[in-house]
């Protein structure tokens, strides 16, 4: 019989960033210490038959661990409330039309899903205005300081958005990515991600799509 322990040092196969070896003579009672993102958590280990079995169950410990998008959003929210009610507040009473935007996006896998922002422009006055003329004085302010992304933690709360990762696109722009590009969808998108980090609107698109794989990757 086989059981699996975390090994950083092996040459085992990764689960969610995390090398584990397989080791003969795993007993049930056994445990071992499950680095996840930064999270100790002991596992008891269980009697397997092959590697096959082994990844199944290790999986399942895995995502038995506690969800740290979920209640990291959560408190963000609790605390956040109030600021969040005074700018919906301010979008409200300097603009007219709804506190919140809302937009198809493209998440993991390619999944749709509607994202939440706070509004940051005003109804066109007619057709083709553009986009800069119609940000509003408050949606400036927004914008600056990403305060307009705040609702984005109730699409983490839902499973839909992670707290970092690639930031989700337009699912038009999804279709037209090549192979390489898609690897940025292997991972939920997120509040902020390695591209933000690394210059954010300073850089290419190209350059953010890279930067995007080597989060993936790493």
């Amino acid at each position: 019989n086989k059981g699996v322990t975390y090994c950083p040092h092996c040459d085992g196969p990764l689960f969610n960033g995390k090398r584990v070896a397989v080791i003969g003579g795993g007993n049930s009672g056994v445990e071992a210490a499950i680095d996840l993102a930064g999270i100790v958590s002991h596992v008891t280990l269980i009697e397997f038959d092959d590697q096959l079995r082994a990844d199944d169950v290790l999986q399942r410990k895995l995502r038995s661990l506690p969800n740290v998008d979920v209640v990291v959003s959560a408190a963000a929210l609790v605390v956040l409330t109030p600021l969040m009610v005074v700018v919906a507040a301010a979008i409200r009473l300097t603009s007219r039309g709804p506190a919140l935007f809302t937009q198809a996006r493209a998440g993991r896998g390619g999944r749709e899903f509607i994202i939440y922002k706070f509004r940051t422009m005003r109804a066109a006055r007619f057709a083709g205005e553009a986009d800069a003329a119609r940000i509003t004085p408050v949606g400036r302010v927004l914008r600056a300081t990403s305060l307009d992304e705040l609702p984005q933690l109730f699409n983490v709360l839902r499973g839909d958005m992670s707290l970092i990762g690639p930031r989700p696109t337009l699912p038009e722009q999804v279709v037209h990515y090549s192979a390489h590009q898609r690897r940025r969808l292997e991972v939920r998108p997120g509040l902020t991600g390695w591209a933000q980090v690394n210059g954010r609107n300073s850089i290419t698109w190209p350059e953010r799509i890279e930067l995007d794989v080597h989060y993936v990757d790493n």
